[in-house]
């Protein structure tokens, strides 16, 4: 990271440059080096085939990576550039976020879905060098607030540190091995009943279960539990895909980790789009997620002209007392 020292009377800058080679290969989700700035550490997600259908961009977001443990009122407000770096400067692909407008809130990312088309990914025109492509953030100013306090339901970064190198390789300690689907996860008993109240119940109930060895986790998907058993080890939620958020949000609430459950919530708030809004919308009000349901609602009127006509329609047949709050929320704002 290259940081560039402010004057007194003038906020300092920070920057960060990240090398992806063989970028056209890459499907997963990308994640780079974390970088301090402001006090906080960060670090960029990258999406190869975009974070949500139709998969036809490179999507990019920076993400806060202690967000979760930081109490909420605490949480910094932060200005900055997202950038897909092309050889001419002056072609470089951005996106800026305040001020003003300003970014707040917890761990997840804040960026764009569409921050450049693959189809413009060519050496012929100057974004991929060498088969690389380079990403960059330009952070102007971050806005701390009185006091960073953690949370003292989540352990230190360093105890979070060294319980996340324990999940990732826990050799003869791990004392249960939990399963969904076809995969199985490593674990110890300790751990989970300290962070979650689901596994304190079932481990202390005496049921069969609660002592065996291995523990299913019946329609749990395994992407969404790997990164829940990394916020009950770590405390913190890393980047995932699209189509883990709604499993990930499921699981949350059935393992009763609200923090967890609200923050997984919010990246649905803030990622949903007009070709998905009545979507998740409908799937929140049909899983009992009333709190995101609203905020959905909430978020309608902004993405209302652009929602499929075809969409409106389905949903005009399926719930159409949910459509009826969604044209109220339209009509409110209207007034």
């Amino acid at each position: 990271m290259a940081k560039r020292a402010a004057s007194p009377d003038e906020p300092e800058d920070w920057s960060f440059e990240w090398n992806i080679p063989n970028f056209m290969k890459l499907a997963d989700t990308q994640v780079s080096d974390t970088f301090e700035a402001g006090g906080y550490r960060w670090r960029i997600l990258g999406y190869p085939k975009q974070n949500r259908e139709p998969h036809t961009h490179v999507s990019v977001f920076l993400e806060l990576v202690d967000g979760a443990r930081i109490a909420e009122a605490d949480l910094p407000t932060v200005a900055f550039k997202l950038l897909v770096c092309n050889r001419d400067p002056a072609k470089h692909a951005t996106w800026s976020a305040g001020p003003p407008p300003t970014i707040k809130g917890p761990a997840f990312g804040w960026g764009i879905s569409t921050l450049v088309p693959r189809a413009d990914l060519t050496k012929a025109k100057g974004f991929l060098q060498g088969g690389a492509l380079r990403l960059r953030v330009e952070i102007s100013d971050i806005w701390s607030r009185p006091s960073k306090r953690v949370k003292t339901s989540a352990p230190s970064s360093s105890v979070c540190a060294d319980l996340l190198a324990l999940l990732d390789d826990p050799g003869p300690t791990s004392d249960v091995t939990l399963i969904a689907g076809e995969r199985r996860f490593e674990a110890h008993r300790a751990i989970l009943a300290a962070r979650c109240p689901y596994f304190r119940t079932l481990f202390a109930s005496g049921f069969r279960d609660g002592g065996a060895r291995e523990v299913a986790l019946p329609d749990a998907q395994p992407d969404a539990l790997s990164l829940l058993l990394r916020f009950m080890y770590g405390g913190e939620l890393g980047a995932c895909g699209w189509d883990v958020l709604r499993p990930a949000v499921d699981l949350a609430d059935r393992l009763l980790l609200p923090a967890a459950k609200e923050a997984l919530q919010q990246r649905i708030v803030d990622t949903t789009t007009a070709d998905t809004i009545l979507a998740d919308a409908a799937w929140a009000e049909r899983m009992g997620h009333a709190a995101l349901a609203a905020a959905l609602v909430d978020a309608y009127p902004a993405l209302a002209k652009a929602v499929p006509a075809s969409a409106v329609l389905e949903l005009a047949g399926s719930n159409p007392q949910l459509l009826a709050q969604l044209l109220v929320a339209v009509t409110g704002t209207a007034k």
